[in-house]
């Protein structure tokens, strides 16, 4: 009997800045997800909208043309769970009344792991578990 192998969880990240982008999608990669990524809201909402297999988003709180609160409303209505990453008081406070995780910067890799498998095993943060 063949063993079957899991399929990756894909992983939207959205950042502005592409140093920052890059440092995600490549920490994300070398832990084992799928990862697809993007700078802008635009961009964002245009994929959600036509890509059916994303597991979660890692969205920052600033800087994307929109305010990163109204995307990760948007995300979550969606049902995809989302893992913010801000350090200002203004995301935190947003994350906790919204049932948002929150990372906050500067964060390690393994920080970033335990925050996404939080998200996507938790219906509290957008989609119940299959």
């Amino acid at each position: 009997m063949e063993r079957q192998m899991s399929k990756p969880k894909h992983i939207l990240v959205v950042e502005d800045i592409d140093v920052g982008r890059n440092a995600v999608t490549n920490t994300l990669k070398t832990r084992g997800y799928q990862v697809s990524s993007v700078p802008d809201a635009a961009s964002m909402r245009a994929l959600i909208d036509t890509e059916t297999g994303i597991d979660a988003v890692v969205l920052d709180a600033s800087h994307l043309g929109e305010s990163g609160t109204s995307l990760a409303v948007y995300a979550k209505a969606h049902r995809l769970p989302v893992v913010m990453i801000s350090g200002t008081k203004s995301a935190m406070v947003f994350a906790e009344q919204h049932g948002l995780q929150l990372l906050r910067r500067p964060f390690r890799a393994k920080q970033l792991d335990a925050a996404l498998s939080k998200v996507m095993g938790s219906s509290i943060y957008g989609r119940a578990p299959a």
